[in-house]
């Protein structure tokens, strides 16, 4: 199992702007455990980590897992990507499910996997005099939502037509 990150741990608060990829899955949906989506979401982060690059913005991608036992959700999450972060366990109750489902989406397939968000954050600058220390404490200002995407077949139609690189535009000014 293979758990390097690819975040740039070098300077990975220097961003005032980042770029999130978000999916949401779970070891026993099924639609979730294609053999294909390993490789959709493989391509869909190539596509926005190289639409960050060009825009001088960051780039994080997220897992999450709707699991109770954190060692499958774990095993499952390693299965489909290397995430820079992840989330499992509590179920649904899972506290970035709730974030990123609950409290944002109010419809009935809301808990619905696999899921694929892209969001763009801001964060607090940072004060002239302060403190480095204070530097190392990111905090994320606003966080708005981009895209969402549910089901394999819409993630899949992230990858038609420039879609994403559409969407995301000019973000970084």
């Amino acid at each position: 199992m293979n758990l390097e990150s690819t975040a740039d741990t070098q300077n990975v608060y220097s961003d005032s702007i980042e770029i999130a990829l978000i999916f949401i899955g779970c070891s026993f949906c099924p639609s979730a455990n294609d053999k294909n989506l390993p490789k959709v979401i493989e391509d869909i982060s190539n596509v926005v980590e190289a639409w960050a690059l060009t825009n001088n913005v960051g780039y994080t991608t997220v897992g999450l897992s709707n699991e109770t036992d954190i060692n499958i959700g774990l095993e499952y999450l390693t299965s489909v990507y290397t995430f820079d972060e992840i989330a499992l366990g509590n179920a649904m109750k899972n506290i970035a499910l709730q974030e990123y489902v609950w409290n944002r989406f109010d419809s009935p397939n809301a808990g619905a996997t696999p899921q694929v968000l892209i969001s763009k954050r801001s964060f607090k600058p940072w004060e002239d005099g302060q403190e480095e220390i204070e530097r190392i404490f990111p905090a994320i200002e606003k966080e708005t939502i981009l895209i969402r995407q549910i089901g394999l077949k819409d993630i899949q139609r992230l990858l038609e037509n420039n879609f994403i690189e559409k969407v995301l535009g000019d973000l970084s000014t």
